[in-house]
């Protein structure tokens, strides 16, 4: 595959993500595939009723640069074309 035209993005914030957005800003003609995870969040947990959503905390400085080494892991052992 070649590298150059290659396109990786990682970003990380409070914005609602657009999933056909995403999927468009990735889409590629010589790409055969894209795959989109979407997670939802179920009505309960263990032990409790009425979940109606999910918080996350991370360590800001930390968790790009984290997911930066997993999409380039990815890259070196598979032929990734895109990753957003």
């Amino acid at each position: 595959m070649d590298e150059s035209r290659q396109t990786v993005r990682v970003n990380v914030g409070d914005d609602v993500i657009d999933p056909a957005a995403l999927v468009d800003s990735v889409r590629r003609a010589d790409s055969g595939a894209t795959v989109l995870f979407l997670g939802t969040v179920r009505d309960h947990s263990e032990g409790k009723t009425g979940v109606t959503h999910l918080e996350y905390e991370v360590y800001a400085e930390m968790v790009v640069p984290k997911i930066e080494e997993i999409v380039t892991e990815a890259c070196r052992r598979w032929p990734v074309m895109s990753v957003a």
